[in-house]
Formats: structure tokens, C-alpha cells, sequence
């Protein structure tokens, strides 16, 4: 073979780095909130959409690796076999597995075939990200280039190995012999169809059309591509088969028919009159839940391995935003009590398959999403003496008003916890944003008679919602390990709450918190006793301020589950009319789970009251306990 005539750039060793793994998590978090924004812009409801993605993002993650394993293995590996450490990828097989992922749950989800052409741009986007990734890896190189641009690859790279192996190289060659860059080809190929599809977007074509064009286009690219494609570099199919004295490679034999398929069905579809407009799904709780319980269970099936830490992450986050936001519509009346059943039944298989704990993990390093519902009310009895309007005229007689407020919320929030567990040291940060209502009635009082508790004439209706961000520090202050201290900062922004500073403020506009802090010190042993003093702690931020000094206890275990119980005063404002409750709360976790339930309750045993419920759902990272 004669010298290459032409220059080619020598690519970096990925040896020491992950190009692979951080362009694949970059083009995983391009797609999802690309298919979100496309979502929203249609005016798809969120729990339906969600579950699609999820479902729809399974699929194609499971269907990239499971095509490059041999058929006899799929028994084994899902259902629990660990999988292969560093498994094949291909996305000829995610594009399969996500197309059959939303023929089945279109139509029981509520979607039109419209729904197929949400997802035709992000995928675009999406693989054309991926694959420079994949072309600073070296994985899916081409064959010994002739002529033309071409690119050559560091020591330690799959085109150098396997050069090396093939004798093709000296042992001591600095650089691989250069290849065709298939790979940048691939990534040009998606920009390309990208291109297409928004020149023709303005184009009403029926349901799916612009789907299957995509599909089509992809396919008849990949199939030109493998004519350049190593063998070695191709995960699937390719051995050379010859057919009517034809030789192509398995996998061309596959992708021809297939591309044919998809662009003929196009072709016929786009001559056509859509008669069907796109119209967003109706939402059906049952069938969500449903299909997130029967998600779930899927996860928990598949071997350890099947899905990294981010993709894990992604699937379940999802998931479980689907049973917040369906727990907030049932427990706010918005859809029929039926739906307990497969709500319950999902949190009872999120509890039951969740992931068991390493048992030679030194060091705990987790994620947990948090739903979360709170609701609570208190009184205000307010009184401003007469006034005189002086040299301007006119003046206000006393007035006494009773207000009378409710407020609920509910949201979610993520977290990251890093234990070092031979000493129990441990860092979290977290984020989450609540949202809801306060309802506050109000009428007027005798200005010398008791306090009223019915009778409202009038009420306001204001809108909470808040964004919360803190950390948490716990530290070993023996050597035993036993004795330790913990603080928390955090802070509480938007609109947080509502409340009367005179007897006249029937509006309150102007009187609303915006800001309050999160704080929260410890001391003692969380297994024995320790006493905890904290203000505005998560939830606790939001109707009325509170805080509270309590006494804990884990009851003798060391697992993080506690109990606790104490004084709680709602926030220092004008005529609140009780300010000191009793408070229990706690986190216990379910069996061996992964799943954590955090009740609180306060009461003084009258009319004012707090109840607050949280679940916390912790997805270890690799390698780590729970």
C-alpha cells in the first residue's frame, strides 16, 4: 500500500480521559431538555410527556447495548446476570428499541402519530454530539485511507491496537497509520438531516411523516458510511456476506431493506392531506402510574451494570417527578381517588426493587430525589385604634379583623450526599422548588368581643412558591466516632408567604416574605440522643416561617433513621394568635430500600396546625452503599 499523500492531524489518546462518557452525558442532557422544551411547546401535559420520555429514553439506552450482545446472552442479562463491564454501543439499536418503545405506548398514553415527530430534532442534535465523543475516543474508525481527508490516532486507541495487532504497525509507532474519519462523516450526516428537517418544518405532513424521514435518512447514511467502516470498528454485523454475488457487510444487508422501508413510507405520507391536527394527550392517572410502576420494575430486573449512575438517574428522577406531580393532583382533588391504588402500587415496587447495597463500599456517595407535600394553617387577630385625618379631612374609625390562613404546597427537590463511613463524616447539597396556595379569609370582629373562628365575609387567594438551595456539614468530634455536630445553611427566595400587619390590609400586596434563611445546628450522638435547634428547614419555609428546638434519637441504630420531637413557634409577626406548638417528626426507611419516608407534625391542638410529608429516594452512585 502506498504512502498516504496527505496530511492528517493526530487525534489525542483518550488513555486518562472519559471524551467518550462526557459527550455522551452532554448529548443525554441535550435530548432530554430538548424533548422537554418540544413538549412544552405543543402544549403536552407533563405527566404523560414525562412518562414517554422516560420510557422512550429506556428503551433506546438498553436497545444501544443490547444489540451489540449476542442473542443467547439477553435471557440472562435481563433478567439480573451482571452485564458486560464496558458494554458495546450501538445506536442502531436504540433507534430501533425507541421507535417500538413509542409504538407501544402512543396510543395508551393518549398521543396522536404526531408524537413521532417531536423526537425527529433533538435525536439529531443529540447523535451529532455524541459523535464527536466517539471521535475523540476512536471508537467506530474507518479503514486505511487511500486518499481524501483522513485522521490519525494516538498509542493506546482502538485503531492503533488493532493496527498493532494486524502488523501493520512498528511496536514503537507514534502514531496509528491514517484511517478514514467515518466518524466525523457520521456526525456531519445528523447536522445534515437536522438541516433538512427544519428546512421543511413548515411543511403539514400526516402524523409520523417527518419521523420516518428521519428514520429513513439516518439509516441510508449509515448504510453509505459502513463501505468506509473498519470492521473492527463496527459493533454489529460486520462480517462480509455475499448475496446474488453481491458482498456487503451483515449489517448493510439489515439497514438497505430497512432504509427503503422508511423513506418509501415517507414519500407516500407526505403526498397525502393531514386531516388530523395535532392535538395534546388527555391526561389518564391510571395509565401513567401504571406504566411508571411497570418501569420501575423493569429497572429493577435488569442485571447490576445495565445502566450507569447518570442514566439511572435520569430514568428514575423522571419517573418519580410523574408520582409527585400525580400525588399533588390527587391529594388536591384534581383527579379520582381510584387512583390510590396505582400510586400505591408504584411506591410499593420502588420500595421493593431497590438497588441492594454494596457490601465492601467504604465510602457512600448517592443522589436522592425528594417529592414533597405540605399544608397548614394559623389565625391572625388584628386591631387598629380610630385615626383623624388632621388638615387633609376625613378620618377611619377602630376596626377589628380576624384572618384566617391555609396555605399548602408541593414540589420536589434533588440532593447530593458524600458519607465517609468509617468516621460518619458528611457533606449534601441540594436544591428544590416548592409551589401553591394560601387561601386567607377574613372578616371583621367586635372590638371587644372574642375571637371569631367562622363567619368569613371575604377572602384572598395568593400564589407561594420557592426556590431552595443549602448544604449540610456533619462532622466526628471523638475518636469513638460516636459524638458529633451538624449544620445546615440554606436559603428560601420567592414568594413565601402572606400575612396581615393591620387591621385595614385586605389585599396584601405588599406583604409578603421574599427572603428567609434555612438554619439548622446539632449536637450529640444521632444513635443515642442529641438536642437540634433549626428555623425555616426545608418546608418549614413556606405559609409561616418556623422554627424549633427539639430532642432526637436513632433508637440504637446507625442507618439514619431517627425520630424526634420538640417545640415549634411559627414565625414573630402581629397578632398571631398562637405562636408555640408541640412537634413530631422523623425518617425512617423502609426495610432495605432505598426509599425514605420524613413525616412532620405540629399542633398545638386547636387551630393552628402543620403537617408536612416527604420521600426520599436515594440512587447510589456506582460503586456505593445507600
Amino acid at each position: 500500500m502506498p504512502p498516504y499523500p496527505l496530511p492528517a492531524p493526530v487525534l489525542p489518546s483518550p488513555h486518562g480521559h472519559t471524551y467518550y462518557m462526557l459527550f455522551y452525558i452532554l448529548a443525554f442532557a441535550l435530548g432530554q431538555l430538548l424533548l422537554l422544551w418540544a413538549g412544552y411547546r405543543r402544549g403536552y401535559a407533563w405527566r404523560p410527556w414525562l412518562v414517554l420520555l422516560a420510557a422512550s429514553t429506556l428503551a433506546f439506552i438498553l436497545g444501544t447495548k443490547l444489540i451489540a450482545l449476542p442473542l443467547t446472552d439477553w435471557p440472562a442479562i435481563l433478567t439480573g446476570q451482571p452485564w458486560p463491564t464496558d458494554p458495546a454501543r450501538s445506536v442502531l439499536g436504540g433507534a430501533v428499541a425507541g421507535t417500538l418503545a413509542l409504538l407501544v405506548l402512543r396510543r395508551w398514553l393518549g398521543f396522536s402519530w404526531h408524537v413521532f415527530d417531536v423526537f425527529a430534532l433533538p435525536m439529531c442534535l443529540t447523535l451529532a454530539v455524541q459523535g464527536v465523543g466517539c471521535l475523540l475516543t476512536g471508537c467506530c474508525f474507518g479503514e486505511l485511507a487511500e486518499a481524501g481527508p483522513a485522521i490519525r490516532y494516538a498509542p493506546d486507541t482502538l485503531p492503533y491496537l488493532w493496527q498493532l495487532h494486524r502488523g501493520q504497525l512498528p511496536a514503537d509507532a507514534v502514531a496509528s497509520l491514517p484511517v478514514v474519519p467515518t466518524q466525523l462523516y457520521s456526525l456531519l450526516l445528523y447536522v445534515g438531516i437536522g438541516v433538512v428537517l427544519l428546512a421543511t418544518r413548515r411543511r403539514v405532513w400526516p402524523g409520523g411523516s417527518r419521523y420516518m424521514l428521519y428514520l429513513g435518512l439516518v439509516l441510508a447514511g449509515r448504510f453509505v458510511l459502513e463501505c468506509w467502516r473498519d470492521p473492527a470498528g463496527e459493533q454489529v454485523g460486520s462480517a462480509t456476506l455475499v448475496l446474488a454475488g453481491v458482498a456487503l457487510k451483515q449489517v448493510q444487508w439489515v439497514l438497505l431493506p430497512m432504509a427503503l422501508v422508511a423513506l418509501g413510507w415517507w414519500a407516500l405520507r407526505a403526498r397525502q392531506t393531514d386531516d388530523v391536527a395535532p392535538t395534546p394527550p388527555t391526561v389518564r392517572p391510571l395509565r401513567n402510574l401504571l406504566t411508571v410502576a411497570g418501569l420501575l420494575l423493569l429497572t429493577a430486573l435488569l442485571g447490576p451494570g445495565a445502566l450507569t449512575s447518570p442514566e439511572l438517574l435520569a430514568v428514575k428522577a423522571t419517573l418519580f417527578s410523574v408520582v409527585g406531580l400525580e400525588a399533588v393532583c390527587l391529594l388536591r382533588g384534581y383527579q379520582s381517588r381510584v387512583a390510590y391504588l396505582p400510586l400505591a402500587l408504584v411506591l410499593l415496587i420502588g420500595m421493593l426493587t431497590s438497588q441492594k447495597a454494596a457490601p465492601d463500599s467504604t465510602r457512600q456517595q448517592y443522589f436522592t430525589f425528594s417529592p414533597a407535600f405540605m399544608q397548614g394553617r394559623y389565625d391572625q387577630d388584628l386591631q387598629d385604634a380610630a385615626s383623624s385625618g388632621g388638615c387633609s379631612g376625613g378620618s377611619s374609625p377602630a376596626i377589628r379583623r380576624a384572618y384566617y390562613h391555609r396555605y399548602q404546597v408541593a414540589g420536589g427537590g434533588i440532593s447530593y450526599t458524600d458519607v465517609d463511613n468509617p468516621d460518619g463524616n458528611r457533606r449534601l447539597f441540594g436544591a428544590e422548588v416548592l409551589a401553591g396556595t394560601e387561601r386567607i379569609g377574613f372578616r371583621e370582629l367586635p372590638l371587644n368581643g372574642s375571637f371569631l373562628t367562622s363567619g368569613e365575609t371575604d377572602h384572598a387567594q395568593k400564589s407561594l412558591f420557592d426556590l431552595h438551595m443549602f448544604a449540610e456539614r456533619d462532622r466526628v468530634l471523638s475518636r469513638s466516632g460516636k459524638l458529633g455536630v451538624g449544620f445546615r445553611f440554606g436559603l428560601h427566595a420567592g414568594n413565601l408567604g402572606y400575612r396581615a400587619d393591620d387591621a385595614r390590609d385586605v389585599t396584601f400586596k405588599e406583604r409578603r416574605m421574599l427572603l428567609a434563611p434555612d438554619l439548622m445546628l446539632w449536637l450529640g450522638r444521632r444513635d443515642i440522643l442529641f438536642v437540634q435547634a433549626d428555623m425555616g428547614r426545608g418546608v418549614n419555609g413556606l405559609g409561616t416561617i418556623g422554627s424549633t428546638v427539639s430532642l432526637g434519637s436513632g433508637f440504637g441504630q446507625t442507618r439514619g433513621s431517627f425520630a424526634q420531637g420538640g417545640v415549634a413557634f411559627n414565625e414573630s409577626g402581629l397578632g398571631i394568635t398562637q405562636k408555640t406548638t408541640l412537634f413530631v417528626s422523623g425518617n425512617v426507611r423502609l426495610g432495605g430500600s432505598g426509599l425514605w419516608v420524613e413525616p412532620y407534625a405540629a399542633t398545638n391542638f386547636g387551630r393552628t396546625q402543620r403537617l408536612s410529608l416527604r420521600l426520599h429516594y436515594r440512587l447510589p452512585m456506582q460503586g456505593s452503599s445507600r
